[in-house]
């Protein structure tokens, strides 16, 4: 198993290949693979069918999508955050993440991003990490611009948004 990016508040955990091979909505798979309580609300907006097949097609396991583990005061599932690498060759990934509503506006998506990043740019093949999102989620606008991405424009699908941070971009950047 690749190893877990820990941040001040949480771990981000790789997903397990039991994770990805059962439903999005079995809560019971995520907490048996990762000991951890995943609340009744779960699953998190996005993760959903789509990225778990995507995940079994996936040839580098280092690039799986993580699940947002808070630590305190038990450890829970709130969400999960991606870098989908590998890079292509330009060196770019795209990123992506998702709360859950109960735990959203206490800065954790900020915070898993933060971390996500530290690690991604030490990947040798990554210079450019992109993020995509709608111009109404000020949450997750805020989130990739506390965090050093730019606005460059429109994104890949119609009313999307593009951000990005480069490496140079990434100098400075600590874990929260």
């Amino acid at each position: 198993m690749h190893s877990i990016i820990e941040s001040k508040r949480l771990s981000l955990a790789p997903f397990t290949r039991a994770c990805f091979e059962s439903a999005p909505e079995d809560r019971e798979a995520i907490g048996r693979e990762l000991g951890v309580i995943v609340p009744d609300e779960w699953p998190p907006e996005h993760y959903d069918q789509e990225v778990l097949d995507w995940c079994r097609k996936l040839t580098d396991a280092k690039w799986l999508p993580r699940y947002m583990i808070l630590r305190e005061p038990a450890p829970t599932a709130i969400g999960f955050l991606g870098m989908g690498g590998p890079p292509d060759e330009s060196g770019m990934i795209l990123t992506g993440y998702s709360v859950l509503p109960s735990y959203r506006r206490r800065g954790y998506a900020s915070e898993a991003l933060a971390a996500a990043i530290v690690w991604a740019f030490q990947q040798p093949e990554v210079t450019q990490i992109v993020g995509e999102t709608y111009p109404h989620l000020i949450a997750s606008i805020r989130t990739l611009e506390s965090n050093g991405f730019q606005f460059v424009g429109p994104g890949s699908g119609e009313g999307v948004i593009r951000f990005e941070l480069r490496q140079r971009g990434a100098q400075g950047v600590s874990l929260p």
